[in-house]
C-alpha cells in the first residue's frame, strides 16, 4: 500500500540499478499473476498480509523490514550498474539514463495488460520542467495510487526538487478524508485526476486555500471548475496536463492563473513539457498546418523504452521513420486527435481508437469487452463511456445475452473483479436485444443509450 515503506523500497531498488514494478494490492490474482510473470523478476517486496498472493518460485522481501540485509540468493537488477557506477545522473551520462526505473502496466486491447518500460531519463526530465516543478517550501500530496503514472510526479517530483513529500493514508480516500488531508497537512501542491478535481472543486473548495499549485489532467478537465478556483483562490496556478504513461506521466501542459485564462468552452492541453518534442502529423507521416487536426506523435528523453516482453508491440508503436521530415527522430504514436492553435498551444479532440481515460486511468475497452465475452451466456458486448452524477465520467457495459437479466449482470460484476482492476469493471450494466449498427455495419456506439433495455443498475 502507499505509505514511507514504498518510498523507501523505491529509493533503494532505484539506488541499486533495478528497476521496481509497483503491484497494487487491490487487483485481482489473475492480474497480479501476469504483472509478476516476467521472467526478469527477482523478487517481490510485499507486506505480510499479501506474502501469500506471491508466486512460490519468487523470492519474497518483507515490506515493513528496512533493516533487513540483502539476500545472498537475490541477483543483481536487470540494469544493475557495473562495479563503482552510480546511479543515473541528472543528464543521463552516456546509456545510464536509459536504465529502466520502473516498469508500470496499461490497460492492453488484446486483454493483456503492457508492461511500460520507463527509464530514469523520462523521470529526471519530468521532474525539470519549471511549469509543474514543486518547490523546497512546497508540501507535496502523494495520493496516487503507486502503479498509476501521476505517482512518478509526486514522489520523484518532490524528492528531487527538496520538497516535503505527504503520503496520503492507505487506499481510496472519500472526498470529505481528502479534503482533511490537504487541509490539515498543509498541502501547497498536488496532482488531481480531472473527475477527482471538478468533485473538489464543487463540493470542498475550502481545502485548497494553501495550495499554491494544482495540476489536473487524465482526462478533459472543465473550465467552469477551472474558473470557479482560481476566481475562489487567486494564488493558485492551476495546470492542465497531458500525456501517455508511454511519455513518462506528462506530454504538454498548460498553465492558468486567472479565471479569463479558463473563459472558452474547453482548455488547450498547452505546450510540450522540457526535453520533449510534439508532432501533429496527417495519416502519411507528414506534419499538418495550424488548425488542421492531426494525430499527435510525442519523442524526446520522456520516450520509454517500450513494451516488455512485447516486441511486436513496440515496433508498432514506438517508431523511427526512415523518410521525411522527421526522419531518425524516435517517436510514440498517441492515438490521440490535436490541433495547433494560432498562439502555438495544442487543442484535444479525442481518440482515434477505442482508448479512453476514466478518472486518470488509461483504459482499452477491448480489454473490458474481451473479459465480458468470456462469460457463456454473453453474445455480444459494447463498453462505452457516460458522464456520471458527479461531471465525470464512468463505464458502462451493453451485453446481448440469452439469459436472465439480473444474475446475469451479478455474475459478470463478479467475474470481472476477479480478472480486471476495480477501476476497469463497469459502473452501470444493461441487457438489450441488439446493439445499434451504423450504416456500415459497425457497432453505433453513439446511440447506445437511447437502446431498449430490459434491465439497468
Amino acid at each position: 500500500e502507499r505509505g514511507v515503506a514504498a518510498v523507501v523500497h523505491l529509493l533503494a531498488s532505484s539506488m541499486a540499478g533495478a528497476c521496481a514494478v509497483p503491484l497494487d494490492p487491490g487487483y485481482p490474482d489473475a492480474r497480479l499473476a501476469l504483472m509478476t510473470g516476467d521472467p526478469r523478476l527477482v523478487a517481490v517486496v510485499a507486506a505480510p498480509e499479501h506474502a501469500h498472493r506471491v508466486p512460490g518460485n519468487v523470492p519474497t522481501l518483507p515490506a515493513d523490514d528496512l533493516d533487513r540485509p540483502s539476500s545472498p540468493e537475490l541477483r543483481p537488477g536487470p540494469d544493475a550498474p557495473g562495479p563503482g557506477a552510480t546511479s543515473a545522473g541528472p543528464d543521463g551520462d552516456g546509456d545510464r539514463g536509459h536504465r529502466l526505473a520502473t516498469l508500470m502496466y496499461t490497460s492492453g486491447s488484446t486483454g493483456a495488460p503492457k508492461g511500460v518500460e520507463i527509464t530514469h531519463r523520462g523521470i529526471v526530465r519530468l521532474v525539470r520542467d519549471e511549469r509543474i516543478a514543486f518547490r523546497p517550501d512546497d508540501v507535496v500530496l502523494h495520493c496516487a495510487p503507486l502503479a498509476f503514472d501521476a505517482s512518478l510526479l509526486e514522489i520523484w517530483g518532490a524528492l528531487a526538487r527538496g520538497a516535503v513529500l505527504e503520503i496520503a493514508p492507505p487506499g481510496p480516500l472519500s472526498l470529505s478524508e481528502l479534503a482533511e488531508v490537504v487541509r490539515e497537512r498543509g498541502i501547497t501542491a498536488l496532482w488531481l485526476t480531472a473527475g477527482l478535481f471538478h468533485q473538489l472543486a464543487e463540493y470542498e473548495p475550502d481545502c485548497l486555500e494553501r495550495v499554491r499549485l494544482l495540476l489536473t489532467g487524465g482526462d478533459v478537465v472543465s473550465p467552469h471548475h477551472v474558473r470557479a478556483v482560481l476566481t475562489r483562490w487567486p494564488g493558485i496556478a492551476v495546470v492542465n496536463g497531458y500525456g501517455p504513461t508511454e511519455n513518462t506521466t506528462f506530454t504538454t501542459c498548460h498553465v492558468l492563473a486567472d479565471p479569463a485564462g479558463a473563459a472558452g468552452a474547453s482548455l488547450p492541453i498547452g505546450r510540450a513539457v522540457a526535453g520533449t518534442g510534439v508532432h501533429l502529423l496527417d495519416a502519411y507521416g507528414n506534419p499538418v498546418p495550424p488548425g488542421v487536426p492531426g494525430e499527435l506523435w510525442t519523442s524526446g528523453d520522456g520516450l520509454a523504452r517500450g513494451y516488455a516482453g512485447r516486441p511486436d508491440l513496440t515496433a508498432e508503436r514506438f517508431t523511427t521513420p526512415d523518410r521525411g521530415p522527421l526522419q531518425g527522430v524516435r517517436m510514440y504514436r498517441t492515438g490521440d486527435l490535436a490541433t495547433l492553435r494560432d498562439d502555438g498551444a495544442l487543442d484535444f479532440l479525442g481518440r482515434r481508437d477505442l482508448q479512453v481515460k476514466v478518472n486518470g486511468y488509461r483504459i482499452e475497452l477491448a480489454e473490458i469487452e474481451a473479459a465480458v465475452l468470456a462469460h457463456p451466456d454473453v453474445r455480444q458486448v459494447c463498453v462505452v463511456v457516460e458522464p456520471d452524477a458527479f461531471g465525470g465520467k464512468r463505464l458502462s457495459a451493453h451485453v446481448v445475452a440469452g439469459a436472465d437479466a439480473a444474475r446475469l449482470t451479478r455474475e459478470l460484476r463478479l467475474a470481472l473483479r476477479s480478472r480486471l482492476p476495480a477501476f476497469m469493471v463497469p459502473a452501470r450494466w444493461t441487457v438489450v436485444d441488439s446493439l445499434p449498427l451504423t450504416a456500415n455495419g459497425k457497432t453505433d456506439r453513439g446511440r447506445l443509450t437511447a437502446a431498449p433495455a430490459l434491465q439497468k443498475d
